[in-house]
């Protein structure tokens, strides 16, 4: 069973936040249990909030060193979510910010950050990160956020937790900021429509610099324009001149790579205190839902289900965006057993097949299972 506490206020300590600068003190506190896993968080609340609009969702992911039990380390003086409601982001872009806190000795990803990329399939959500995901759709349904306007930012251990978390569940945020991360660069393939901005310094003895650098090329590998700042893979890290990266900005990339010179583990700070436009491009980005084609279920009964489509690999994704299976294949038919990864087969219900970066573009088909 899962549950919220301390959640509801009366609505007028929703309103008393004023246009200007932001702290700690702003965020309201609460805990969040998903299964026996219990986390702490805190909540920031837009000024002006009002239950009849909807707001974005930045859900930030700290690092190692801001774990404990106390629901205040991983915001005391935090970059990577104080950004968020500081400067004129609150005014432009207002929104709702959560950041929660992973206890002492756990991780949000159950793998070892000096070894960089990891092989997911290895890897399971941990216990932590599925709580973290049962409080953002918890979130959905009390507070008026948009589900096409949620992102995800976070460095070092939280850099980790922001691939990993866009990797099992691609189709459910617009956009990523992990910092000092790494994931499993074999399935760059499923974020295919996931804009993403990744930063990493190169002197970084914490987590390689190849953890960012291997995920945003296997991205450019499997098709996808890549703009890479200050650090351009593909021409010896020469960068690109201050003026070019800021007019190429304005046409809203939807994939980034800044890689800061010299810069050791702490590259969040230069990246969520120092890089003009990370906000304004952040916002820009909404969820895209392209229209689909619902198939009808007489035709779609069956054990199996096939399409035609181009050859390439297929993720099955559930009516929440969240990924069901991953299916390659070498052949132009593309056949679904109606199981999950664990080969449980699924229940009754929409589900969405999307080709990953194929030269026709990207498809988007509905398939009823029975």
């Amino acid at each position: 069973m899962n549950r919220i506490y301390t959640l509801y206020f009366p609505l007028f300590v929703l309103f008393v936040l004023s246009a200007s600068a932001y702290d700690e003190k702003d965020f309201l506190s609460a805990t969040h249990t998903f299964n026996t896993t219990t986390l702490g968080f805190r909540l920031f609340v837009p000024p002006g909030y009002s239950p009849d609009s909807l707001y974005p969702l930045v859900l930030t992911l700290h690092g190692a060193g801001r774990r404990g039990n106390d629901n205040e380390n991983q915001i005391a003086g935090s970059s990577v979510t104080l950004s968020w409601v500081r400067n004129d982001v609150p005014t432009k872009h207002p929104c709702f910010v959560v950041t929660p806190q992973c206890p002492n000795d756990n991780k949000w990803v159950d793998t070892d950050w000096e070894k960089g990329n990891y092989d997911l399939s290895k890897v399971p959500l941990s216990n932590e990160m599925l709580t973290v995901m049962d409080l953002v759709d918890s979130l959905i349904k009390i507070f008026p956020i948009d589900t096409n306007r949620l992102y995800v930012a976070g460095n070092s251990m939280g850099g980790y937790g922001t691939w990993n978390v866009i990797l099992n569940y691609p189709g459910k945020f617009a956009a990523a900021v992990p910092v000092c991360g790494a994931g499993d660069k074999s399935l760059a393939g499923l974020l295919s429509d996931m804009p993403i901005w990744a930063f990493h310094g190169n002197a970084d003895p914490t987590v390689p610099v190849s953890g960012s650098r291997d995920m945003m090329s296997a991205i450019q590998n499997m098709g996808a324009n890549v703009l890479f700042s200050n650090c351009n893979l593909q021409q010896n890290c020469t960068g690109m001149p201050a003026q070019e990266f800021a007019d190429s900005l304005k046409k809203s990339p939807m994939y980034i790579y800044t890689e800061l010179d010299g810069v050791d583990h702490n590259s969040w700070d230069p990246a969520f205190l120092e890089t003009p436009g990370l906000y304004d491009w952040v916002f820009s980005k909404t969820r895209e839902v392209p229209p689909v084609s619902i198939a009808s279920p007489d035709a779609m009964s069956g054990s199996n289900t096939r399409h035609q489509l181009a050859i390439g690999s297929v993720g099955v994704f559930d009516i929440n965006g969240t990924l069901v299976k991953t299916v390659y294949y070498k052949n132009v038919e593309f056949k679904w057993d109606g199981t999950n990864q664990n080969g449980d087969r699924v229940g009754t219900g929409i589900y969405f097949v999307k080709n990953l970066f194929n030269s026709k573009g990207h498809a988007l088909k509905v398939f009823i299972a029975n």
